[in-house]
């Protein structure tokens, strides 16, 4: 296996293209881990050189650790709260959130509240230098990660994680990001579930239904019908589809009625 530790980005990702069996190495949490025991790795590219970890209230560096993150005051508070749900400091202090998005998983703590705080990605590539939605990146991921960008880092941002246990991955997570009007309506709601499926996914029927409606106006029956709507949950051994979708629905409802109170 060769290893690499690239000066800059381009050089970074014209190696990576040299090979699909290159991966870039962040932290290494996820190249270390047990699930991926089959990738056939023909060489490491290591960003510690190449990609920014800077951390200010409008942007993040790719290799930017989560604890890092987390005791930055500059930070956006809906990332680092989201970063917090990571429970095992080993991994906090390891872990990046370039390496986070890039791995791309459903049960990330992280995915969903970049997606719901609106974040945009730069992305390097071999045609140069580009940009994209989280949401838009996830579903068709392409070239390297060097800034996540934030253009409301203030938005407010509600957070639930089931899992069975702290540092079990979670069964379902529940991220919104909103606006809070003085008539106790929400405005800008942008809902995302994890653990649900075989990638974060964002649940627009819901978010639709609740945008602007006063809390009298809205129906447990209707959301539940639109949470189905919106998801199509997994069966696995951490719980069923019917189990999930509650979850969903249980997260929706202190969403609506704890988050008046605290906000």
């Amino acid at each position: 296996m060769e290893y690499y530790k690239p000066e800059t980005l381009k050089e970074a990702v014209k190696l990576k293209e040299s090979s699909k069996n290159n991966y870039f190495l962040g932290g290494g949490t996820e190249l270390n881990s047990l699930a991926q025991e089959s990738l056939k790795i023909e060489a490491l590219i290591n960003l510690e050189k190449s990609c920014s970890d800077k951390i200010t209230e409008n942007q993040i560096g790719a290799m930017a650790v989560l604890q890092d993150i987390i005791e930055n005051p500059a930070a956006p508070k809906g990332i680092k709260d989201a970063a917090r749900h990571v429970n095992n400091r080993n991994i906090r202090n390891a872990a990046t959130i370039g390496g986070n998005l890039g791995a791309n998983k459903a049960s990330s703590d992280l995915i969903g509240t970049l997606i719901v705080m609106k974040a945009v990605l730069e992305i390097i590539t071999s045609d140069g230098k580009d940009e994209s939605t989280v949401k838009d990146w996830i579903k068709s991921p392409k070239g390297l990660i060097s800034v996540i960008k934030f253009p409301a880092p203030s938005r407010k941002v509600f957070h639930r994680r089931f899992s069975r246990t702290k540092n079990d991955i979670p069964t379902v997570k529940f991220t919104a990001g909103f606006t809070k009007n003085n008539d106790e309506t929400f405005t800008d709601i942008v809902i995302a579930a994890g653990s649900v499926a075989e990638k974060v996914v964002t649940m627009d029927k819901t978010s639709d239904y609740l945008n602007g409606k006063a809390m009298a106006h809205i129906k447990e029956n209707e959301i539940t019908a639109l949470i189905k709507k919106d998801i199509n949950p997994i069966d696995d051994h951490r719980a069923s589809a019917d189990y999930r979708i509650k979850l969903v629905a249980a997260a929706v409802n202190e969403f609506l009625h704890l988050v008046p109170q605290e906000v």
